[in-house]
């Protein structure tokens, strides 16, 4: 199942993003400028408005016709220059609008939200109450409270969502009620026994120590924020929860607070969930080109175990490839050859793979994962 939920919940709160990567109130991660892309295009349109990949939406039912917009060009531009993005923008978002016609010609939804600040609150309040059944809900201003279960309070600031509102003449119920289901998917309370640990690029710590150790990443306070610590290489690891209706979600701050876990408690139970899920390394001998193929739920955290042997076994010459959370590769081989013909593979498998990870390939050193490529050699004690 294609998983670009991701990107889909990447757009619940602006506040999950750090500052640095904002322009202008605009998230520049791949996940959140595409969703905001997502939310600035359904509040004037009727149908609804999907991610189909990075950068990539489509406009209709999940069957038949629909409008397929791509815009990596202009967050590349928004990325080269922060200050011209809002009105880039803008520019992108009123082009699209013009091009479809029953965004501008098709019938007014049956309900418009209230212009009024504490009517639209009062409105939010109404329907949060039965997404969030075992929180208490309230407001204060445009910020609306979330009790969770265990008496700690989230605060979620929805002035944004009230100026996205205002642009479009508070035609934005559709929007609206999505990003609640959003906010009620990122604040399921987590079950321990079914957290489980994957990788992801380390967008947000990719300098926070070298290549191919260990150590923190950096973690925002705030309770919405989701938690990560580096893995290796150019990848951080993060946890999963399982939320209602199926899926998964980051697990957040929220969580851990209610959890009583510091961020390395946390991560130390997902990583001993997951080793307790992964079924025995594959026995069939390796085929003809070398390259193994492990297949199955969270197969790319055998890699996060790579020191101790319990989830992926190492030894000698071996590299690795994680083009998914669901899929790891590898061949007993530290060739330039056998490095370019894994990347081949990887980068085949990571082009619109379900919850995509990297193409890079990735060499035992015999303490950890080092980033590989065909140039690359091991050193002497790297055996």
């Amino acid at each position: 199942m294609k998983s670009w939920f991701s990107f889909v919940l990447y757009g619940a709160a602006f506040l999950l993003l750090p500052a640095a990567a904002l322009a202008d109130g605009i998230p520049l991660d791949d996940a959140g400028f595409t969703a905001y892309i997502q939310q600035k295009l359904q509040l004037y349109s009727p149908a609804p408005v999907r991610v189909t990949a990075p950068f990539a939406l489509a406009i209709g039912p999940e069957v038949g016709a629909n409008l397929v917009f791509e815009f990596k060009p202009l967050h590349d531009a928004c990325v080269a220059d922060p200050p011209q993005c809002p009105g880039k923008t803008h520019d992108y978002v009123q082009g699209v609008v013009s091009r479809f016609p029953s965004a501008n010609n098709g019938p007014a939804p049956a309900e418009m939200l209230p212009q009024d600040a504490a009517a639209f609150m009062a409105w939010i309040v109404d329907k949060a109450i039965n997404l969030l059944p075992g929180d208490r809900v309230d407001v204060d201003g445009l910020t609306l409270n979330v009790t969770r279960p265990g008496g700690r309070v989230v605060h979620l600031d929805q002035s944004a969502y009230y100026r996205l509102c205002a642009e479009s003449n508070f035609n934005c119920k559709v929007a609206m009620l999505q990003s609640l289901g959003r906010t009620a998917a990122w604040l399921a309370v987590a079950d321990p026994a079914r957290l489980r640990s994957s990788l992801r690029l380390a967008a947000n710590c990719a300098n926070a120590v070298p290549h191919g150790t260990s150590g923190a990443c950096p973690v925002k306070p705030e309770p919405m924020a989701p938690i990560s610590r580096r893995a290796f290489a150019n990848l951080e690891e993060v946890c999963h929860k399982p939320v209602p209706g199926g899926g998964v979600v980051l697990m957040l701050n929220a969580d851990r607070a209610d959890l009583n876990l510091s961020v390395d408690a946390a991560f130390d139970l997902c990583d001993a969930r997951t080793r307790d899920a992964l079924p025995p390394l594959p026995a069939a001998p390796p085929p003809a080109d070398g390259i193994v193929a492990i297949v199955g739920p969270y197969a790319a955290s055998r890699a996060l175990f790579g020191a101790d042997g319990s989830g992926f076994a190492v030894g000698g010459h071996l590299l690795i490839a994680v083009p998914s959370r669901d899929l790891l590769l590898f061949i007993r081989s530290d060739s330039p050859a056998d490095i370019a013909a894994l990347g081949a593979r990887a980068k085949a498998a990571y082009d619109g793979a379900p919850s995509a990870i990297s193409s890079d390939v990735y060499r035992w050193t015999g303490k950890g994962w080092a980033l590989a490529t065909p140039a690359s050699t091991m050193t002497p004690n790297e055996h």
